[in-house]
């Protein structure tokens, strides 16, 4: 799915934490980036990544094509870019 500069930016303006585009092959899909809550939900189903990976597209989900919802190539590829997607940090750790 092709999305337009201005679905882009009406997308941003609903979103102002950020959206990302996720794309596999010709297909592709806008999602808002998660807040903390959800991250913490998505985290409690850390046993069972693809459920977790449900977690985020049903409640993150912009738009796009639907059917990757279902895919479940997709939704691995996905669970492998959480940590970019939920925006983590690194950190260094100092012993004083």
């Amino acid at each position: 799915m092709n999305f337009t500069a201005e679905q882009i930016n009406e997308f941003k303006a609903k979103n102002p934490d950020g959206v990302m585009l996720l794309t596999s092959g010709e297909k592709s899909c806008v999602v808002k980036k998660p807040n903390r809550a959800l991250v913490a939900l998505m985290l409690s189903k850390s046993r069972d990544p693809l459920a977790m990976v449900d977690i985020f597209l049903e409640n993150c989900w912009v738009d796009g094509d639907v059917d990757l919802k279902e895919d479940t190539g997709f939704n691995y590829s996905v669970m492998e870019k959480i940590d970019d997607i939920i925006g983590k940090k690194t950190v260094e750790l100092k012993n004083l």
